[in-house]
């Protein structure tokens, strides 16, 4: 299973983690691992363009993982970040058995 988790300040999103493999089908094959990494890299890629202090660490692996945090979020990244919440469920609507989705800190409204 892939887990995003969010972390929060207040109802700011500050950063998140996204680890894991769906599971959904081999590596090399997994659409879903796809989806959620295009989702995730994308966000990144904004983040860093808007608040370039952003810091993001990649581990590959068994276990893979991106760790990204916005020491400064401002209405861009938070934009960047709410959008990233939105395409992440919308894979979990359809596949909920291979991603998971946390928020920690206070809650974040995501409709």
């Amino acid at each position: 299973m892939t887990t995003a988790e969010f972390h929060t300040e207040g109802r700011r999103i500050t950063g998140f983690t996204v680890r894991g493999h769906s599971g959904y089908a081999p590596e090399g094959e997994d659409i879903v691992c796809a989806a959620v990494s295009a989702i995730t890299q994308t966000a990144m890629m904004g983040l860093k363009r808007f608040a370039p202090d952003t810091r993001a660490r990649w581990r590959e692996g068994d276990a893979p993982l991106l760790e990204v945090e916005v020491p400064h979020p401002t209405r861009e990244t938070e934009v960047i970040l709410t959008t990233m919440v939105i395409g992440l469920e919308d894979i979990l609507s359809g596949v909920p058995q291979y991603v998971r989705i946390l928020h920690t800190g206070s809650e974040v409204e995501s409709k």
